[in-house]
């Protein structure tokens, strides 16, 4: 099987990821006044499944899996139905903050960063489906 080069979608994925990220910023200020809000949830688990997904499929497979943990979270809180709990907000912030800063390296840079230590810590610390 042959490798596909997925150069010439580089600039799609920068520019949709750094929508995900936008939108992402606004989902977590919404749960700052309203923890409980299913809509907002939802959005949220839905905007990082999609960055993530899109991360994998263009081979940056840290940057996918750490939005992967986050994922993991918001769908448990979707399907529990259960609030946010903004305990986790700091944790949640940095790691899509360092979601952000792989982005722009993979623009500047043409590599992603290795997140593999936001990842365990995170992992560590969010509760529900692992």
């Amino acid at each position: 099987m042959s490798q596909i080069d997925l150069s010439s979608y580089k600039s799609l994925y920068i520019k949709t990821a750094r929508e995900y990220l936008e939108k992402l910023d606004a989902n977590l200020a919404s749960l700052k006044k309203n923890s409980g809000d299913l809509v907002v949830i939802t959005q949220t688990h839905l905007n990082i499944h999609s960055l993530g997904s899109q991360s994998y499929a263009m081979g940056y497979n840290s940057t996918g899996a750490l939005c992967q943990i986050i994922e993991s979270y918001f769908h448990f809180l979707k399907e529990s139905n259960t609030p946010f709990d903004l305990k986790y907000l700091a944790d949640v912030e940095t790691s899509i903050r360092k979601v952000r800063e792989s982005v722009t390296n993979i623009d500047r840079l043409d590599h992603e960063l290795d997140l593999s230590l936001n990842e365990t810590n995170l992992f560590e610390k969010l509760p529900g489906e692992s």
